[in-house]
């Protein structure tokens, strides 16, 4: 195990995929890491693990959707850690479906989860780092904040919102001393697809979308062929926590970078043609 100064981070999300390998590296590194996730018991493994690893690693059931649970878990794990230097918000999830077949409700949960989450948590520990005048907070966002794919609308646009208000925080709270740095990996190897969320009617044979939603989760299935190891975003937040003057935005992945300077330098009509192409081939 290297050796890292200690820092207490606070990590949502952390029972799987990428918050399971940020907790355990950063651990591993010598930081104390506050893992949460909205079921205590999915986070089991991720313990067991960090007891094999002798890691520091304290387990918090939090439900970042539930202001009553905000409000009342964050306060006690500020005192029972005696302060925290870094905000990890990666709890969040994918909604599948074509636009239309979505329903009001679907994406509003999604929002609620993958935007509206991720602003509660940032006040809620905000009122601490303003006073010590210090902290960082990373928020784990999506190349597909930059460029969407057919299907997952909603999910996109979460995370284009999550640019927006990552760019605009960083400025707000830049004078008490806390960074905010948007992350936005590409395609690893985590939980997400299975964890996705399949709209109601979104593979209804009724809907109108139904032959180009069935290629478009196959396809999806066979691109998970080239997702990468999830520990290159938990090295990634090690540095952001370490460098003293991090960048505003981290891509992290092959495709992720592609997809990012393709979204910069090629035509919106050519770029949607050739995603829709890649999507549905």
């Amino acid at each position: 195990m290297s050796s890292s100064p200690s820092k207490t981070v606070l990590i949502t999300g952390a029972s799987s995929g990428i918050g399971r390998a940020t907790a355990l590296y950063l651990a591993r590194r010598g930081y104390y890491v506050v893992a949460t996730s909205r079921e205590l018991s999915r986070l089991d493994g991720l313990m067991a693990q960090a007891r094999a690893d002798s890691a520091s690693i304290s387990g918090h059931q939090l439900d970042v959707n539930s202001p009553a649970s905000v409000s009342e878990v964050v306060p006690r794990i500020l005192d029972q850690a005696g302060g925290l230097d870094a905000l990890i918000n990666n709890a969040g999830y994918g909604l599948w479906g074509c636009l239309e077949d979505l329903t009001m409700e679907e994406v509003k949960a999604q929002f609620e989860t993958n935007l509206f989450a991720v602003l509660r948590m940032s006040q809620a520990v905000l009122p601490h780092m303003r006073e010590k005048r210090n902290g960082t907070i990373i928020n784990v966002g999506s190349v597909a904040g930059r460029i969407g794919g057919p299907a997952g609308g909603a999910y996109a646009a979460t995370k284009f919102a999550l640019e927006g208000l990552s760019r605009v925080l960083r400025m707000e709270v830049a004078q008490f001393g806390i960074r905010v740095v948007l992350l936005e990996p590409g395609l690893f190897r985590t939980d997400f697809p299975r964890n996705q969320v399949i709209g109601g009617k979104a593979l209804d044979p009724q809907s109108p979308y139904y032959s180009y939603a069935q290629r478009l989760r196959r396809n999806s299935s066979r691109n998970q062929r080239w997702a990468a190891d999830p520990v290159k975003v938990a090295k990634t937040v090690d540095r952001v926590i370490r460098a003293k003057h991090p960048r505003p935005v981290y891509v992290i992945g092959v495709d992720a970078r592609i997809g990012t300077l393709a979204a910069r330098l090629i035509p919106d009509g050519i770029l949607e043609y050739l995603v829709k192409k890649a999507v549905t081939r």
